[in-house]
């Protein structure tokens, strides 16, 4: 996270990696998006504060404190996990039309 390699977009743009680049929110998947914006991981966001409520992404990648509270979000949020490869499960077939 703090050097730039993850599992997000503009990493896989960076390196012409050829992974979907868009969060599974839909928005473009950004280390900011991810940390600050992302809704998926609003409920975690609260790790990323400081004590005085601030999140504050300078702290984050730049303290002790900061890649602390940055490594408890990443650990209860699953942020920056690879997404799975696995294929989706099959739909039912659907034999309403028959």
């Amino acid at each position: 996270c703090r050097t730039g390699h993850a599992f997000i977009g503009t990493y896989y743009d960076y390196f012409d990696i050829p992974e979907p680049q868009r969060c599974a929110c839909g928005s473009r998947s950004t280390r900011e998006h991810v940390i600050l914006r992302c809704r998926t991981h609003a409920p975690h966001r609260k790790l990323l504060q400081d004590d005085k409520g601030r999140i504050v992404m300078k702290d984050l990648l730049g303290t002790p404190q900061g890649i602390t509270r940055l490594a408890e979000f990443l650990a209860a949020s699953n942020a920056y996990d690879k997404p799975s490869d696995a294929a989706p499960p099959p739909q039912a077939a659907d034999n309403t039309h028959t």
